[in-house]
């Protein structure tokens, strides 16, 4: 599994938590009645739910511990771009970084 795989399972596992928890925010915005109403200074012309963000931390949160757990399940490394441009540079060979 490549770090390419991860940054894929990490955007559909954000979606998916997007998915269900922005519904129930939505839900919850209604009946405490948490709504942006609409001025002249405003771009919308209805009211809007104020808690609409609150859904995108925990999503990127959830997603971002799926991708570590994944990463050092499977071993992956990620070395950082000084390294990188020091091996090719000095002409060093390739460590796990530039393996297909």
């Amino acid at each position: 599994m490549n770090l390419f795989l991860v940054g894929v399972l990490n955007v559909l596992v954000s979606v998916v938590i997007g998915w269900i928890a922005i519904p129930n925010i939505v839900i919850i915005a209604k009946a405490k009645r948490l709504f942006d109403k609409p001025s002249a200074r405003k771009v919308h012309v209805a009211a809007i739910p104020r808690l609409g963000g609150v859904s995108f931390f925990p999503a990127a949160m959830i997603a971002f511990s799926f991708a570590l757990g994944l990463r050092y399940y499977f071993g992956l490394e990620i070395v950082p771009v000084r390294e990188r441009s020091e091996e090719r540079r000095v002409g060093k060979e390739c460590t796990s970084w530039c393996r297909a």
